[in-house]
């Protein structure tokens, strides 16, 4: 199973619709919060704070009763993060400088809402 026809069966179970539907709609791509709420992909919109809320209620927490919110990961002794590259074959002193990450980015914004093809993590940059 493909993993975008994997993440529609998702998607049309957890909305109440049909695969075809959900294909339909989406149509592989990455819609915005708003066009994604007017597509019925999108119950509501917000940010961490809505999200929290939402967590809380659907858990049952009352309102007043006081939470402790943890940040994960908790940087450790054991950092995930630091061991990805390795196993993707990446040598950490290989990855982009500061500078070359702001030029992407402005790249990025000058080029916003036009396509760009791209490879994931910025592969060219990589394999140097």
């Amino acid at each position: 199973v493909s993993l975008y026809k994997e993440f529609v069966s998702k998607v049309s179970s957890g909305r109440e619709m049909s695969t075809d539907q959900v294909d339909s709609v989406g149509q592989g791509r990455v819609w915005s919060g708003y066009d994604g709420k007017d597509r019925g992909l999108v119950d509501l919109l917000g940010g961490l704070d809505v999200a929290i809320k939402v967590a809380r209620a659907r858990a049952g927490i009352p309102e007043a009763q006081e939470v402790t919110y943890v940040e994960v990961p908790e940087p450790g002794l054991f950092s995930l993060q630091a061991l990805l590259p390795k196993f993707a074959g990446i040598d950490v002193a290989d990855t982009p400088e500061p500078d070359s990450m702001i030029e992407q980015m402005r790249f990025r914004i000058k080029h916003n809402g036009e396509p760009i093809p791209m490879l994931p993590l910025d592969f060219m940059e990589m394999s140097r």
